[in-house]
């Protein structure tokens, strides 16, 4: 299934017309809900077995948070709701837990708030309560009426069990996110609901000694305005940069903005949602107007970067990505020296890689292969496939390749086999070892 996913995102970059948009985005959307739904009966068959091990491990609470938030944010935003994550003082740099368990928990949790907000956003608030992390997910959607709040956790029950019902689902996903957190040795709860949304908290258990993350105040001194219409993601944005050491403000619409500015508020800084600027085109110059040392910075989510040089011609000198992370905003004052970065082209190589790199690539399914291939060759590197990890062996000692990305289960010679066979032949001749990915 992650393989179809993968050549309908392809086959969604070729030039299609928009009758066949429709259907790609139709084949992903459904194929996306058939893979939610074998992962589902995956893991509660994994459960009902009694076959669930953990894999503790250091985890940044924020991070997650973070991270989830991101993943999901295309959904969001595609509704036009906000995503946001708010972080209280004393929450853990770090904590011991199963980061991808608690990753999977929290995905869900975030997703159902996605999918049942229709306006207004989803907040991710992560804070330590005594021994106790808590994650708590906050929606503005039409909540849970109290009669449903247990029993949506049971298995394959669903608040609207109904055939009129607007949502799909089987019904395992809270059931197993429930079980998956007890056995981390926390839980899931509901702690608020009706017509006001509902808040789903997913907490975890502090042993031990725990030190509080280090934020620096790195924003001291600055005064940041910060126009956006998701006023959820904008709160969540004041709230770092004021625990940064800035001083910040939210506005909702223009109006709002130019009355601020008016009124001499001091700001050196504004932070603009896309969408505001272009339902007020000049919004950034009216704004210098009253302060002609302001800078101006876009808020952007991932689809509107190819935006940017529109933006840059309306006075902006920047942009950060929604939803915009602590650590890119403690990183504000020095973006503010004009930042020029470019949005990435389909072709440019990927982040971090210096040019293009020869990459081989041992993967025994024809369709997989054509995948990783194509990916890697719109990211500008050369690619060689091979079909089994002998094949691998023999091409990565005949010639130079700056990656090796190996499958595990292959005929002939499995993936960690050729790896350590292609390793020894570096040690033998000398070479620098290469970086091999399973």
């Amino acid at each position: 299934m992650n393989t179809i996913l993968g050549m309908a995102k392809l086959l969604a970059d070729t030039g299609l017309s928009p009758e066949q948009q429709t259907y790609v985005a139709a084949i992903t959307s459904s194929g996306g809900s058939l893979l939610d739904l074998i992962e589902d009966l995956l893991d509660f068959s994994r459960i009902e077995a009694g076959r669930l091990d953990l894999a503790p491990a250091s985890m940044s609470p924020r991070g997650l948070a973070e991270a989830v938030a991101e993943l999901l944010s295309a959904r969001a935003f595609a509704k036009g709701i906000g995503m946001a994550v708010t972080v209280a003082p004393g929450v853990p740099g770090a904590i011991m837990t199963d980061p991808g368990k608690a990753r999977q928990v929290l995905v869900n949790l975030v997703g159902n708030a996605v999918k049942f907000t229709e306006t207004g956003g989803v907040v991710i608030d992560v804070r330590l309560d005594a021994s106790t992390l808590r994650f708590a997910v906050e929606d503005t959607g039409p909540g849970v009426a109290a009669s449903d709040r247990e029993r949506i956790f049971g298995d394959f029950e669903q608040a609207d069990g109904s055939t009129t019902r607007n949502h799909g689902g089987v019904g395992l996903g809270l059931a197993i996110s429930r079980r998956l957190a007890e056995a981390m040795g926390g839980g899931i709860a509901i702690e608020a609901g009706g017509a006001g949304g509902s808040t789903f908290v997913f907490s975890l258990p502090i042993e031990g000694a725990a030190t509080a993350e280090t934020i620096e105040t790195t924003l001291s001194g600055r005064r940041v305005l910060v126009a956006l219409p998701e006023r959820v993601e904008a709160e969540a944005v004041v709230a770092s940069i004021r625990a940064l050491g800035g001083g910040a403000r939210a506005v909702a619409n223009a109006a709002e903005a130019l009355a601020l500015m008016a009124d001499g508020a001091g700001f050196d800084t504004v932070l603009t949602g896309a969408g505001l600027e272009e339902g007020a085109p000049g919004l950034l110059a009216t704004l210098r107007g009253a302060k002609p040392s302001l800078r101006g910075l876009a808020l952007l989510t991932p689809g509107q970067r190819g935006r940017m040089p529109e933006l840059r011609a309306r006075g902006y000198d920047g942009y950060l990505v929604r939803p915009v992370r602590l650590a890119t905003l403690s990183r504000l004052a020095g973006r503010l020296d004009l930042p020029t970065e470019a949005p990435p082209t389909a072709r440019s190589a990927a982040p971090g890689v210096a040019g293009a790199l020869r990459i081989l690539v041992a993967e025994d399914n024809p369709v997989n292969a054509l995948l990783v291939r194509v990916a890697l060759e719109k990211a500008g590197h050369r690619v060689d496939v091979v079909g089994d990890g002998r094949a691998a062996v023999a091409a990565a000692g005949s010639a130079a390749f700056d990656a090796v990305l190996m499958d595990l289960h292959m005929p002939v010679m499995d993936g960690l086999d050729a790896i350590d066979r292609i390793r020894s032949g570096e040690e033998a001749r000398s070479q620098r070892p290469r970086r091999s990915w399973c």
